[in-house]
């Protein structure tokens, strides 16, 4: 009996210590394969997953990932903000977030989709990337090349490339870094909210 409390004692310390920095990881298995969810809460976490590619997940994003991908291809899922450094392998690294679909084979880029922003984007700082919107009358791929970025508004389901950016400022959060350049008010607020994690109020 000494030996159970002993264990239970030791089991919330380490929930505790898990709580503290922030990050919840989560193994769930689906048929064969076991997949991890990581959280980040309050600041940015980077993992590196089995294949060697980097991710970086910005605060109030998460990302769930097999703990061993497949033959065919190496699959994630995102819900909010990510930037991928993608280990370049034969079979393609697929990106899931809301409608959007990326795919590349090896690249580094950034994906923000938040459920509550009304625009998507995916900004290519190295690489080429392919990506589909579901639902959608573009229904081929559309690719990107460095310093090009989709943006898909969820509102009107319309979807436009950018040929011109500097995809640099995209990133500018995983230094926690925040730029603004003629930035609508409102949009600049949902940004500092997206950052801080709090909810700012204007009039």
């Amino acid at each position: 009996r000494i030996w159970k409390i002993a264990a239970s004692v030791a089991l919330m310390i380490g929930i505790g210590a898990m709580s503290l920095h922030y990050i919840n990881r989560k193994a769930a298995s689906a048929g064969t394969i076991s997949f991890h969810t990581i959280a980040a809460v309050n600041h940015i976490v980077k993992v590196k997953l089995q294949d060697g590619t980097l991710v970086w997940i910005n605060n109030g994003s998460s990302l769930r990932y097999p703990e061993n991908f497949s033959e065919k291809s190496r699959e994630v899922y995102l819900e909010g903000e990510a930037f991928f450094d993608v280990a370049h392998q034969h079979k393609p690294f697929i990106i899931r977030s809301g409608k959007m679909v990326t795919q590349v084979l090896g690249t580094s880029f950034n994906v923000k989709a938040f459920a509550a922003d009304n625009i998507s984007t995916v900004s290519v700082l190295s690489g080429k990337v392919g990506v589909i919107v579901a639902g959608t009358e573009q229904k081929q791929v559309v690719f990107l090349t460095r310093n090009q970025e989709l943006a898909f508004n969820k509102q009107n389901n319309v979807v436009n490339k950018i040929t011109s950016i500097d995809a640099t400022q995209a990133v500018d959060w995983i230094a926690n870094k925040i730029k603004f350049r003629n930035t609508p008010f409102a949009q600049a607020m949902s940004k500092l909210e997206d950052a801080y994690g709090v909810q700012i109020g204007y009039a």
